[in-house]
């Protein structure tokens, strides 16, 4: 039996990821990726993901990400995304990354992207 698929879903639940799952605890990005997620720009997989949000977050602990523009087709959602961050020092700058996810079941399960470096 297929899953039905509604780009609409799949576009809210990338959006929704970016103002709840991105922005506050870890733990909580489990409602957002597949068990068995794969990331084949960055992190590998959910363990690594985890680890660097969390790391992220110790680094620029009042970030918010803002979605610039997101579309939906089939089961990928692209997304471009910006942040306003401000170092150890002081020093504020904008990072803007461009993803590309794929939705299976509700959940995310791959993820490719690109972003400007942090520093």
């Amino acid at each position: 039996m297929s899953t039905r698929i509604n780009p609409r879903e799949n576009k809210n639940l990338v959006v929704r990821l970016y103002k709840e799952g991105f922005s506050g605890d870890p733990r909580g990005l489990n409602r957002f990726f597949a068990p068995n997620y794969r990331d084949h720009s960055f992190f590998g997989d959910l363990k690594g993901l985890k680890a660097a949000m969390t790391s992220f977050h110790e680094a620029y602990p009042n970030i918010v990400w803002k979605v610039e523009h997101c579309l939906a087709d089939g089961d990928r959602v692209a997304v471009r995304t910006s942040l306003n961050i401000r170092n150890a020092v002081g020093t504020a700058r904008t990072v803007t990354s461009t993803s590309i996810y794929r939705i299976a079941n509700g959940k995310i399960a791959e993820h490719w992207g690109n972003g400007d470096p942090l520093f």
